[in-house]
């Protein structure tokens, strides 16, 4: 189990509640799953499969989570 993995289980729970906060903003469960979901298409049309390692450069963001 992954992050993506919990995250979509607390969303099939509590779609509506807030997952984290960013700036005085929630992102409920949903919108965080659909968030990793563009992600990970993203990721995969620049060929990217499962296990291949990936480094991330962001900032404390609701991007850095979804990445």
């Amino acid at each position: 189990m992954n992050v993506s993995d919990l995250v979509r289980q607390s969303a099939a729970r509590l779609a509506g509640k807030p997952a984290l906060i960013f700036q005085d903003r929630p992102v409920s469960y949903a919108g965080l799953d659909e968030e990793i979901d563009r992600a990970a298409g993203g990721f995969r049309r620049l060929g990217l499969k499962t296990g291949d390692r990936v480094a991330l450069l962001l900032q404390n963001t609701p991007h850095f989570v979804a990445a």
